[in-house]
């Protein structure tokens, strides 16, 4: 048996081989088409973009149905500090939420996800301030490994989505990529060249993604539209509110005084000591080509002859691996990249399908879970067929109680498959798995038969993903709290074992409190919210205190909580209009002691407030009236005597449609975390009731805006808080009849989020006006 040696050195083969049926299908037919690109092209695309959501979805399904591009889509962050459509969520939970939506979108154009894990800093302009979380040493080190893993043909830039051409931090990962790039070209230790590197640029050349597919006759642009729609937590961001858009590239790598276009030299050229097999490959592939594109159906002889020369293609190539190690590393790569293609177009070509399901998805460690193999389709009926699983033993998985990775084939009972001990846990996504590289783990099997007519041998290479947990996962929702009455702490446990779990969840310290709040989780993967009302002690002082959650009498997890003072005019009618179901204007004006009514923007007015606040991004999220509407009715509530106060609203919109037609917004890079403001200290805003001083704005979370007022009409208009280095407001307030409009361009909600004092500070004086 030749087979079981090659698998055993590594150099596995992945495909299968099934009976022929006399006609394919069109859709067989693209799938075939499909797979005879791939093997002639052998073309490998890295994607790399700041973060999730910025990548060109429709120029990667373009590359992929078009030229057969194998896509791996990498990240240089998680997207922490982006902002969410449906809800304000701390840092860690909107890194999971983009991450998983990368993958979903990315899976649908048939292409793998990286992540580099670098932090998500919000926006800045200052190169020193931006390497502090991307120093250049680490981040190229990255990026090699990076190009060593996938070495790609293609390295596609994408531009930066939210700040557009100006990009400072878009600016620095091209210059590291290309410096690696380059680093990579002068090295002497392998042969490995990227073919080029395209990167974003207005003026620049376009893909073309208008084209149709030929075999759904869809646009590449349409095509790509479902992968978008992956992003939810993105449906009315620019890049996304329309669908996917066309982008503009140059080739920055290698440079040329020659305009070249954007499709052409994609593939790698073959080294010289395998140039007769590439053309004996690519001959092959294109008569495959030719033939499926036109819709014309092989013969069964002509289908029996393609197998042959695969096979023949695959022995040749076989017998070069067999001594890989000799070879450099670009002929290592178009070995290997052939072998597997080659491999896929026999499967394709003959039909093969194999249907089988995992018991359990998540694991924990040393957990028994059952893979089954339900059925399979073309195997010969005069050969032999076993399973093989790579990772039992050597990775710790253990098969049928065995350490033996080959069994025989069984349809329908089921393979006893038990996980590795000391797992390294991707769940929950948002404590574990924020610095994993991939999104899950793969569990890798093969099925190999063996049939009497060798050119009907086949690997076939299949795959369950699978996640890593503790038995028992637990997530504080509400991880910071302020020391008020009426806090709720908010923890999620989950079982991730066949066991029952039943406990008491409480928080028992000198200074906090709760009563103990008993739960069952029954069953494997249930879920129990539990809500602890606290109980503060008196002898708590103002600050910064940690104090832990306990299950029982063990410690298990920790929240963080703030006490400062702050004051308010509790006289004050208070309302808001937001879209955001997690309630964090709400919640805050309620830790201030107000008890605000939510309104909705259908109502016919505000009359009974005082003050009226319309949450970040209302004016992007809200379904309901036209603007229009909306509009006379928010400035009848000022004209009134009531205080209109309006939160960061994104410039797009509001410019198209101003609720003020003096105002305009404008975006912005320059004020990141540490900008500093210049402010108007005997401003109400300032100084009553709460003292706004130099500390209000010490830690602030992600970057002070991300955009500037102007204001057209400057008379009447007060400016108490504007930008140190450009003197451009940033919060401007004027009379409107017998009330006052207020707009403010800081981004709040996440230092609320953070019980940030300076931002509570702010809010109660705004409440109180």
């Amino acid at each position: 048996m030749l087979l079981r040696p090659l698998f055993l050195s590594g150099l596995i083969c992945f495909a299968f081989c099934l009976s022929l049926a006399q006609q394919l299908p069109r859709h067989k037919q693209g799938s075939l088409y499909q797979k005879a690109l791939e093997v002639q092209n052998s073309l490998h695309v890295l994607s790399l973009s700041l973060k999730p959501g910025f990548e060109d979805l429709a120029a990667l399904t373009y590359l992929r149905r078009a030229h057969g591009a194998q896509i791996w889509s990498a990240y240089l962050t998680n997207g922490e500090a982006s902002d969410h459509d449906e809800r304000i969520e701390y840092p860690h939970e909107r890194a999971a939420t983009l991450r998983r939506e990368a993958w979903q979108a990315i899976s649908e154009i048939g292409g793998e996800v990286l992540f580099l894990n670098f932090p998500d800093f919000g926006v800045s302009e200052d190169t020193s301030f931006i390497r502090l979380f991307w120093p250049k040493d680490l981040l190229q080190q990255k990026l090699d490994g990076l190009l060593s893993k996938i070495r790609p043909d293609v390295i596609l830039l994408n531009g930066d989505s939210e700040i557009g051409d100006s990009s400072v931090r878009w600016g620095i990962v091209l210059e590291d990529v290309l410096e690696t790039v380059r680093n990579a070209q002068r090295s002497t230790q392998d042969n490995w060249k990227a073919a080029k590197v395209i990167a974003y640029e207005k003026a620049g050349m376009t893909f073309p993604v208008t084209n149709k597919d030929l075999f759904t006759s869809r646009p590449y642009l349409e095509s790509a539209r479902s992968a978008s729609e992956r992003y939810r937590s993105l449906r009315k961001h620019p890049v996304f509110r329309d669908g996917p858009s066309i982008a503009h590239y140059v080739v920055a790598f290698p440079t040329s005084k020659t305009r070249r276009g954007l499709d052409s030299g994609l593939s790698p050229n073959a080294p010289k000591t395998l140039r007769n097999r590439e053309t004996g490959i690519k001959r092959l592939c294109s008569q495959i080509i030719d033939r499926t594109k036109t819709g014309r159906q092989f013969t069964e002889k002509q289908k029996t002859n393609l197998l042959k020369t695969i096979a023949a293609e695959l022995d040749s190539i076989g017998v070069s691996i067999a001594q890989l190690l000799r070879r450099t590393a670009g002929e290592r790569k178009l070995l290997l990249s052939w072998k597997s293609g080659l491999e896929d177009l026999r499967n394709t070509l003959l039909g093969a399908q194999l249907y089988h399901s995992l018991s359990e998805h998540i694991l924990t460690d040393r957990q028994l879970t059952y893979l089954s193999i339900d059925s399979v389709r073309g195997f010969s009926k005069d050969g032999k067929s076993q399973i093989y699983f790579p990772g039992v033993g050597a990775d710790g998985w253990i098969l049928d109680e065995k350490w033996n990775q080959w069994s025989q084939l069984r349809i329908g009972e089921p393979y006893r498959l038990v996980s590795p001990d000391g797992l390294t846990y991707d769940l929950p996504e948002s404590v574990y798995g924020l610095q994993t590289e991939e999104y899950g783990n793969t569990l890798w099997f093969l099925v190999i038969h063996e049939s009497a007519q060798r050119e009907r041998s086949f690997v076939m290479k299949a795959k369950e993903r699978v996640r890593y947990a503790p038995k028992l996962s637990i997530e504080a929702l509400t991880p910071i709290l302020r020391v008020v009455d009426g806090e709720e702490l908010r923890v999620r446990f989950t079982n991730h074992s066949r066991d029952g779990f039943a406990d008491v969840a409480n928080v028992n310290d000198s200074l906090v409190s709760s009563q103990g709040e008993w739960f069952r989780l029954s069953k494997k993967d249930t879920s129990a919210v539990i809500t602890m009302k606290l109980k503060w002690g008196e002898d708590i002082g103002e600050g910064n205190h940690a104090f832990a959650f306990r299950l029982g009498e063990v410690d298990v997890g920790v929240f963080l909580a703030r006490k400062f003072e702050t004051k308010i005019d509790t006289s004050k009618r208070v309302g808001y209009l937001s879209t955001y179901e997690s309630g964090i204007l709400e919640r805050s004006l309620q830790r201030l002691g107000i008890f605000a009514r939510r309104c909705d923007v259908t109502d016919s007015d505000y009359s009974g407030l005082d003050v009226l606040f319309l949450d970040d991004r209302v004016l992007t999220l809200f379904s309901g009236p036209q603007p229009g509407t909306l509009k006379n009715r928010l400035l009848r509530f000022a004209e009134n005597g009531g205080h209109l106060v309006i939160f960061r609203q994104d410039a797009g919109v509001w410019n198209g449609s101003p609720l003020l037609d003096e105002l305009t917004l404008v975006e912005t890079q320059a004020l990141d975390a540490q900008s500093e403001f210049l402010i108007d200290s005997t401003h109400a805003f300032l100084s009553r009731p709460n003292k706004i001083n130099d500390e209000a704005w010490v830690n602030w979370l992600d970057e002070r805006s991300r955009q500037f007022v102007q204001v057209g009409e400057t008379e009447g208009v007060e400016s108490p808080i504007r930008s140190s280095k450009t003197r451009q407001p940033l919060l401007v307030t004027q009379r409107h009849g017998k009330g006052r409009i207020t707009y403010s361009a800081i981004t709040l909600s996440k230092q609320l989020l953070n019980i940030h004092p300076g931002a509570f500070r702010l809010l109660a004086n705004l409440a109180s006006y």
